[in-house]
């Protein structure tokens, strides 16, 4: 049995934002989500990021540079050329 089909009325369990949730959980793994800067970005702008499967530290610091620069999903493109620390 699937999750829409145990879940009726929850929305976004399609197999595709399963496994971007699965994803997530799995780039930070260590301690409460809530306490990192991914948990204040937009979910759109984590699958943006998961897509690009960098290593831990960078996407820890990209997601970091993303909230308190406040960049769009768009913003990445000429950062992912850079290191994220110049951007900090």
């Amino acid at each position: 049995m699937g999750y829409a089909t145990e879940f009726p009325d929850m929305k976004g369990l399609s197999p595709r934002n399963i496994q971007y949730m699965t994803t997530f959980g799995a780039a930070w793994p260590d301690g409460p989500i809530a306490q990192r800067p991914a948990a204040q970005l937009p979910w759109g702008h984590i699958m943006v990021l998961l897509d690009k499967k960098l290593d831990p530290g960078t996407t820890e610091a990209y997601a970091a540079a993303a909230v308190e620069y406040g960049w769009s999903r768009v913003a990445h493109r000429p950062w992912r050329r850079r290191s994220c620390t110049a951007h900090r």
